[in-house]
């Protein structure tokens, strides 16, 4: 699923897919598999986006500038940032041959075509870059869910209640609330979400409100935008050479987790 979020478009399935250049028998597995994914997408999603990406200095260096210059934390004066070493003449001509070889053999896939970053607007229209954003629309939480209150029952007042609570808490703060008060105790937004879908989904079936019944909170929900978000564990940092050891920024992946909830569906026109 791919979906809308701070201007670009995320594909949530990770449908992403590329051939390493400078292998000799990378070209046929990577055949292989965008052939695949673009099956697995032509039956059971109607269509999507395969997302493949390639740095220019792949073709000709044997590594990346900010590896040979600011690699774990270092930061030198522009005066002594070095290129990175060249591949030779031969090395590089290979590795075009082999790319076109790839891009061929994407060509001929039926039903596929290629786009650019600037052709996804087009295709996958965000109301907001051109209407912007009303009263209406809703920022994340601003601060982390408290424990879930798992096979809790609620009464049907106590449930009403902390719904027109919550209705009144959007209308002023135009956000969703870190925490949803039934009461004195609190509960995850997500939690209370699937509450009320479980409300709504117990009216449409039987014409009422389970008013004798009351509510029984699920288990613990996470958003499946917010999964994808990256954990705060000691080696989320080390791909990127640039960070220095143990680099760990939990506060800005806490944040990233909140403001998953403003994410929303990239529909094609």
């Amino acid at each position: 699923m791919e979906t809308w979020g701070a201007g670009l478009v995320h594909d949530m399935k990770s449908n992403w897919t590329r051939m390493d250049l400078h292998d000799l028998a990378a070209v046929g597995p990577a055949k292989q598999k965008v052939s695949e994914i673009a099956d697995r997408l032509r039956k059971e999603e109607g269509g999507g986006l395969i997302s493949i990406y390639y740095h220019p200095c792949e073709w000709v260096h044997r590594g990346f500038w900010d590896g040979v210059n600011f690699q774990r934390g270092a930061n030198p004066p522009r005066e002594q940032w070095k290129p990175p070493q060249q591949r030779t003449a031969e090395e590089t001509e290979g590795a075009f041959r082999r790319f076109a070889d790839y891009i061929d053999h994407i060509r001929a896939i039926p039903g596929l075509w290629f786009v650019t970053a600037s052709d996804l607007p087009a295709l996958y229209r965000d109301p907001i870059r051109k209407e912007g954003v009303d009263d209406e629309d809703l920022l994340g939480p601003d601060n982390s869910p408290p424990p879930s209150r798992e096979n809790a029952h609620l009464s049907w007042v106590a449930f009403r209640d902390a719904t027109l609570d919550l209705r009144r808490f959007i209308a002023v703060h135009q956000r969703v609330p870190a925490r949803v008060f039934v009461g004195v105790d609190a509960v995850p937004p997500a939690d209370f979400l699937l509450a009320l879908a479980s409300a709504y989904d117990y009216q449409r079936k039987n014409a009422k409100f389970p008013i004798d019944e009351g509510i029984t909170m699920g288990k613990h929900l996470e958003l499946l935008p917010a999964q994808r978000v990256g954990k705060d564990t000691p080696d989320l940092f080390g791909g990127w050479v640039i960070h220095k050891a143990g680099f760990r920024a939990p506060k800005i992946l806490g944040v990233a987790r909140m403001q998953a909830w403003t994410l929303k569906p990239a529909l094609r026109q």
